[in-house]
């Protein structure tokens, strides 16, 4: 038995073929911060704040925001559900601070982020005042949001993947 995208250790399994969460959460934020530089506000969100991927992805993220007095989480968004609910849930943090900076997520919100952007006509790279965002869970909706401008891409990133044996 092989385990894949999360590890777990305990299982009894053979191999692991993935990323590291907390190496791939902490890529997110630098890949941010690098684009919005080192002071703004950011919202977080994740489609499942509590999962273990989830809160290792949290963890990395917060190893290099932690490095940055200056930026501020200014939400932290649990967009359980479906797309809609957790759209809306994103839709609301986001009506709440409409001069946010940034967004990252742990996972599963960031194409969902993008079309809000493009929805609200607000945050393209072209704008006077991008928003930068970074994620997982690398859908086509967000290729194209990438080339169509709604979320401008990312600084070059610190590779996460790997293979471990036992």
């Amino acid at each position: 038995m092989t385990c894949n995208n999360v590890d777990a250790p305990d299982s009894g399994r053979l191999g692991f073929v993935g990323e590291d969460l907390f190496l791939a959460g902490a890529a997110t934020a630098e890949s941010v911060v690098g684009k919005m530089g080192p002071k703004g506000k950011v919202i977080v969100s994740s489609v499942a704040i509590g999962a273990i991927w989830s809160r290792k992805r949290q963890d990395g993220v917060m190893s290099v925001l932690d490095k940055y007095p200056d930026i501020k989480i200014v939400d932290t968004v649990n967009a359980e559900g479906g797309d809609e609910q957790a759209y809306a849930a994103l839709e609301n943090s986001f009506m709440a601070h409409p001069d946010v900076d940034g967004h990252i997520s742990f996972g599963g919100t960031d194409y969902l982020w993008g079309r809000l952007m493009e929805n609200k006509k607000a945050g393209n790279a072209d704008s006077k005042k991008p928003i930068y965002s970074s994620g997982h869970d690398l859908y086509e909706e967000k290729l194209l949001q990438i080339k169509n401008g709604w979320t401008p891409p990312p600084t070059a990133r610190t590779p996460t993947s790997r293979a471990t044996r036992p």
